[in-house]
């Protein structure tokens, strides 16, 4: 079975086409961080990519990808190389599961030309911040976000505020006790 490691808008599940199985867990040597760039039909944004980084982890989800789902990611995700990932590398967060060797692991990272700065130019929208965050939220509690952006490199970049009018074409709805704490915990970034 194929698995995508979603640590980004992958792990909202009101991002997926349709309900999959999936499984939290800790993948171990790699970082994540705001330096993919990619032209949009509204301009150009900064989103999530990951690379190797031996002292680093990051939660995310495996997310089980059929075909049809691969090809609906592959549209989806722009600007991103799909890399297979080592099955070592990983750790089931409920211990309920093991991760077995038939297993194909892969996830979606930033082709070279698109790891870029975030700027005024190319800034993070607000709209899908939310939407990794509630995803976050959701599956890890509030630990889990506070944990993200903890983990996660690259705060200083530029944040449209597109929150009243998403620009983010996976654009999700907050409640007003998520809007509040996403709101505070980013307010001193």
């Amino acid at each position: 079975m194929d698995y995508t490691f979603g640590y980004g808008s992958i792990v909202n599940a009101n991002t997926w086409e349709r309900p999959v199985d999936y499984c939290a867990v800790k993948l171990k040597g790699w970082k994540r961080s705001w330096r993919h760039v990619v032209q949009t039909p509204a301009g150009s944004i900064s989103a999530l990519t990951i690379e190797p980084c031996e002292d680093r982890d990051i939660d995310g989800l495996l997310v089980e990808t059929e075909l049809s789902d691969r090809e609906i990611l592959n549209v989806r995700e722009i600007g991103y190389d799909i890399v297979p990932l080592d099955l070592s590398g990983f750790e089931i967060a409920d211990g309920e599961r093991e991760i077995k060797n038939e297993m194909k692991i892969h996830a979606y990272r930033s082709f070279d030309a698109c790891n870029q700065w975030a700027s005024e130019d190319a800034p993070l929208l607000q709209s899908y911040l939310d939407c990794v965050l509630q995803g976050y939220y959701r599956f890890f509690c509030e630990a889990g976000v506070r944990d993200f952006i903890a983990t996660t490199d690259c705060w200083g970049a530029p944040i449209k505020r597109d929150r009243e009018d998403p620009v983010y074409p996976r654009a999700v709805s907050l409640s007003p006790a998520e809007r509040d704490l996403f709101d505070a915990l980013i307010r001193n970034l």
